[in-house]
Parts: C-alpha cells; structure tokens; sequence
C-alpha cells in the first residue's frame, strides 16, 4: 500500500507538470483560431473631421469623444471581433481638427505575429512591405491609399500590441510616413515633420529606425525630446513640443556633424526635392535660409554655416517646423507702388505739390515736409522733402513699406517684383554702392532700396531723388 501511494504520489506529479507545461507551451504558440478582419468596423476615410465622420458611421456618432487629446474612443460590440481585438481610439490633429489614424488593441502579440493574421491580411489583399527597415517587432503593409504597422513584440515606444490603421501617406509633412526619405547622395534624412501630431507618432517612428532616447539632451519639461541615431555623420534628431502645452509637435531637428560637412547646395537639392520652396527668406541669424511649403505649411530651415559664431557654439542641421508667422515674411509676388515725381531739383514745392494734387493723391505738407496720402496699401504714404541745395526745390521723395509687423514689411520691401518694377519703369542697378541703388538716367534719378530697418528703426523704404544726391 505504501509502494501503491508513493507511485500514485509521481503520477500525480508528474500529470501536474505536464499540465504546467503544456498550459505555457501553448501561451508562446501563434494561435489556431480563425482571425477577423476589423478593417469594415473602422473608419478608414482619413482626412475627414469628426463630425463628417460622426454622420457617416453611428459606431463614431457612440464613441467617447476628448476634446483634450482630440482622441474618440469606439467601442465595437462585434463578438467575432471581440475575439481578436479590443479598444479603438481614432485620433484627430490639433490643428485642422482632421482624422489622422487609428490606433486598435489586439489581444496579444502571438495574434499579431501569428501566420494566421498574416494570411487574414494577405487574403483582404494587404500587401507586406519588404524595405530595408531595423523594424524588428513591427510590420508593414499597404492596401490602397490605406497603411498598416503591427507590432508584434513590445518596444521602447509601443509597449503593448497594438495596431496603427492609417493614410499611406509618405509626404515629408505626413503624420503617417515610416519612410525616413533618405537622400543617396549625402545620406541626409527626415525625421517626423507632422504638424500637430502627438508625441506617440514621433516614438514609433524613431523606434522604428532602432533609435534610443537620450535623456542627457533631452528636457521633458520645455518638450524636447532627443534620439541617439547611430549615424555618425547625422548622430543626433530632437523633437520639440508646443510652448504653451507640451502636447504637439512643433519642430523636429537633424544634426550634422561638424566634422562630416555638408555642401549647402547639396542640402539645398534635398529640401527642394521633398517639396519646399526657397521664399527668399533668411533666418533670425541672417545668413541662413527658410525654406516653405504652403500646402502643408510646413518649414524646414538649413542651417549650415554662422561665421559669427565660434565653432563649437553653432551646430548645423535641418530643422522642420511649424512657423505661424511664415507667411507674413515671404515676398509678395506683387507689391503696389505709387510712383512719385521723379523732376527733382528742376522744379519748385509748390508745383511738385500741385502735381501730387492733380493726380489723385492727398497732400498735407506743411513748411514743405509732410506726407501725401496714396491708395497703396503696401506703401499708403510718400514724404516729400525740399532739395538740401534749395529749399524751394523738390528733393526728395521717400516712400516707405507698410504692414502689420516687421517681417511682413521686409517681406514687401524684399519682394523680387520691387526691382522688377524699378527696371520696368528704367532705372538700371549702379554697381560699388554701399546700398542698393539704380539710376534712371532719361530723368536725372535715382532711387535707393532699402530693404531692412535701420538701426533707428525707420522703416524699409525707396528713397527717391537726383542722381548724385546722395553719392557713397
């Protein structure tokens, strides 16, 4: 009987064993069940707002809509689906209010790394994407205009499984591009660059390039946010959030290494190629250049060289940003200009303002200086001046750019159309001078262009007179 104990004792044991084993066997094996397709349950009309989205599917109309995080959560009571998956958040941008991409909870990451998911999205006609990615723990596919990333293993950025259902979108200013748009050439880049994306975006995307988080450069408090690239030529990106909120993407950065320059115009060929346009606008240094596109009204600048600076204090990079006031600092493509009286010291005051006031102007002169009142709204006023030689004379006339801050007049003032007109109405560029200036040599004129404030803060201006008036 004891023998009998002590034997049923091992088998009892040993069956307990074979259970436990078995049991975590079978937890770590991709699953055999049949897996749904959730694509028909959730909105994939990417680029709609909520409330067009709401109109269209009741399950969005049901959800839980923050308007903190510009999230709605959806709850789908399908019990097939509820097999695989779980919660749905639709995410909408900051800016624009527009549906960007959803986020899907899966049950586990053997569901997403399973054969039979892969073979539930091959037979809805998802598309694997083979590109030369460290994506180890996520994969691709494509179907249409539509996108999807898998991860099938928990990472620095995205912990639990989870899928992103999004735009194929893989434009430089995209929220949903996992392309890093690689120049051959010289090996450049582009981090994220989504206008109003939420910090998540840019984790999965430098965690999808095996990027690591330095915390040494990075300041959480302010928003910034700094990835180790293992590039030595482009070692370092950083991430800034908003200001005032510390919710949204502002600008994200590149950097060089000083000891690997980059030829400007070869950083130049690569930022027009992903679709900017050089607007003629110098950053606040006023060496280096802004680059702009207004569809996505996006900026990227090129910082590659600050003579004013030491060495260590300046580092090149490609930054791209939001910039509200961007488009107050580009160059019209037209400026309107009042063209004034150009007989300076041929005749009187008094018969340049009669000439003013037969033509349309409004003149309030007094003891012969005064502005003259135009229908310009890029230079609403002229100032006549008497001659320095004689005071009777007409002498100057200086017309000076208007708008509603600093880099909107320089912009204007800057405008390629300004010397366009100037030469359009004969005056031609005179070489060695210390300003810009142009003579019109049929009416004994001059005029000097003046494209940024002076010291004094006086306005950008044209200052009209005699040829030789105002000799460097």
């Amino acid at each position: 009987m004891k023998r009998l104990a002590i034997s049923a004792g091992i088998v009892l044991c040993l069956s307990f064993c074979l259970f436990s084993c078995s049991k975590d066997s079978n937890d770590n094996q991709p699953t055999n069940q049949e897996i749904t397709s959730f694509e028909k349950l959730i909105p994939n009309q990417f680029g709609k707002t909520y409330q067009e989205l709401s109109q269209e599917f009741q399950v969005v109309k049901e959800g839980e809509l923050d308007r903190g995080t510009h999230t709605c959560t959806i709850k789908i009571n399908d019990p097939e689906y509820l097999k695989s998956y779980g919660k749905v958040v639709l995410h909408f941008d900051l800016l624009e209010r527009k549906y960007r991409y959803a986020t899907i909870e899966a049950k586990s990451f053997e569901l997403l790394s399973s054969k039979e998911f892969d073979k539930m999205l091959r037979e809805n006609q998802w598309t694997p994407i083979n590109q030369n990615l460290p994506k180890d723990g996520e994969l691709i596919y494509q179907k249409g205009k539509s996108s999807l990333r898998v991860f099938t293993k928990a990472g620095w950025s995205v912990k639990t499984p989870t899928i992103y259902l999004e735009e194929n979108n893989q434009d430089v200013a995209s929220w949903t591009r996992f392309e890093d748009l690689k120049d051959k050439k010289t090996g450049i880049w582009s981090p994220l660059a989504a206008i109003g994306c939420q910090k998540e975006l840019f984790e999965a995307f430098e965690q999808l390039y095996g990027h690591s988080f330095n915390s040494e450069k990075s300041d959480l408090n302010k928003g910034l946010y700094a990835y180790n690239t293992e590039d030595s030529n482009y070692p370092l990106v950083t991430y800034q959030l908003d200001n005032d909120n510390k919710v949204w993407f502002e600008k994200s950065t590149i950097y060089i290494n000083k000891e690997h320059p980059v030829d400007a115009a070869e950083l130049e060929r690569y930022v027009l190629g992903l679709g900017f346009a050089d607007i003629n606008v110098h950053t606040d240094d006023g060496i280096n250049k802004y680059y702009y596109n207004q569809t996505t009204k996006l900026t990227c600048a090129i910082y590659i060289n600050n003579p004013n600076l030491p060495k260590d204090k300046f580092s090149p990079r490609l930054e791209f940003m939001f910039k509200s006031d961007i488009e107050n600092m580009m160059s019209p493509t037209t400026v309107n200009i009042p063209w004034p009286l150009t007989k300076f010291e041929s005749i009187t005051m008094e018969e340049a303002i009669q000439w003013y006031q037969a033509n349309g102007f409004i003149v309030n002169v007094d003891n012969g200086i005064g502005p003259i009142i135009t229908t310009s709204p890029d230079c609403p006023i002229m100032i006549i001046v008497p001659s320095e030689k004689d005071p009777k004379l007409y002498g100057i006339c200086h017309i000076p750019f208007y708008g509603e801050d600093k880099g909107e007049v320089e912009a204007k003032a800057s405008s390629p159309d300004v010397i366009k007109q100037l030469i359009d109405h004969g005056y031609v560029k005179q070489p060695n001078k210390k300003e810009l200036t142009f003579y019109n040599m049929k009416e004994n004129a001059q005029v000097i262009l003046r494209t940024k404030f002076s010291a004094n803060n006086n306005p950008p201006e044209l200052m009209f007179s005699a040829i030789g008036a105002f000799d460097d």
